[in-house]
């Protein structure tokens, strides 16, 4: 995947748990994408040195900020200025890992873009709600041997995900309709991952506002045929140990 994909993740670490996740996780992603450029940015001065160190250790092509702005979609924004590859994949790191063939993802990715897709959600495919392998909604797929590709009028999911591959100018596009709409349909404080998924929903399958519609119709997303992100989140008496963003 070195020079089609890049790795962009905005993110904080504070609690113990978590921590020990990030260590444990990250040798695991770097099977699958350690010949890939890594663009991160870590957003908060707690356990910045350790993050950074395990980070430094593991992964070769790093490219590593310490931006405390507050708002999640302007950071990201910034850091895919300096992105040279054309696809990028937003990817958690510390609760995610990827399951399957390193042979696998590379076909996927692949399909995606041959098939000039511009956003492939890569959760909840064969969990939670199984938007790749339950048939209630193959009625809206073109099924291809990897994906599923779907016109964004169908869009199955009821958002557009923060975990997923997009192609880079769809992702600044969407970015900036965004930055300049969000105070107007605020659910989340503007620094978090939920901010993007918040602002990007559909509802009794249409987008939620006109303006949204027009950006977002006729464009081309597909869906995994099946899961390759496994959660490794840390629990506590069978609850998942979030993390504080406040």
């Amino acid at each position: 995947m070195k020079d089609k994909l890049a790795i962009v993740q905005n993110f904080v670490i504070k609690r113990k748990e978590r921590l020990e996740t990030f260590n444990r996780v990250l040798p695991i992603q770097k099977k699958y994408f350690g010949d890939c450029n890594w663009y991160v940015n870590y957003n908060t001065s707690e356990n910045l040195g350790k993050v950074r160190e395990t980070l430094e250790e593991n992964i070769e092509n790093l490219h590593f900020n310490n931006d405390l702005t507050k708002d999640y979609g302007k950071i990201v924004q910034n850091m895919i200025k300096d992105v040279k590859e054309d696809y990028i994949f937003i990817y958690p790191a510390d609760d995610c890992v990827i399951k399957g063939t390193v042979e696998y993802l590379n076909n996927l990715i692949d399909e995606f873009i041959h098939y000039e897709c511009e956003l492939m959600q890569m959760t909840r495919i064969d969990d939670v709600t199984c938007y790749g392998t339950d048939k209630k909604f193959f009625k809206n797929y073109d099924t291809r041997k990897f994906l599923h590709l779907v016109n964004s009028s169908k869009w199955t999911t009821q958002c557009v995900s923060s975990v997923s591959v997009f192609e880079k100018n769809f992702l600044d596009e969407i970015l900036t309709f965004m930055d300049d709409n969000y105070e107007k349909h605020a659910k989340f404080h503007r620094r978090t991952p939920h901010s993007f998924e918040s602002f990007f929903q559909r509802g009794n399958g249409k987008w939620s506002n006109k303006k949204m519609y027009e950006l977002l119709r006729d464009r081309q997303f597909a869906i995994p045929k099946k899961g390759v992100l496994r959660h490794e989140e840390p629990t506590k008496n069978g609850s998942p140990i979030k993390e504080n963003l406040s």
